[in-house]
């Protein structure tokens, strides 16, 4: 995408997703977000959601919270300061 939609003073011409096929983008995307709704359902908590999620779909360049499971840490507290939104 960085060769096909380069950034030209932080904008980019298009959107992404203008270049997304029918065989392998629109169904990748549709497949992920899927998965982003299956774990939304499973979870109690925005919490218990957002650690499960970078587990499963971590962002690129960005620390890992799952190193922290949210069922041994037991203060809410503690877990709200290690995510950064």
């Amino acid at each position: 995408m960085k060769k096909v939609n380069p950034a030209i003073n932080g904008k980019r011409k298009v959107k992404h997703t203008q270049w997304l096929t029918d065989d392998i983008g629109i169904t990748t995307l549709r497949d992920h977000l899927i998965g982003i709704i299956a774990l939304a359902k499973a979870n109690s908590t925005w919490i218990k959601f957002y650690h499960q999620l970078s587990k499963v779909y971590p962002i690129f360049n960005t620390p890992q919270l799952y190193l922290f499971d949210p069922e041994v840490l037991d203060d809410e507290e503690t877990l709200d300061s290690s995510i950064a939104i």
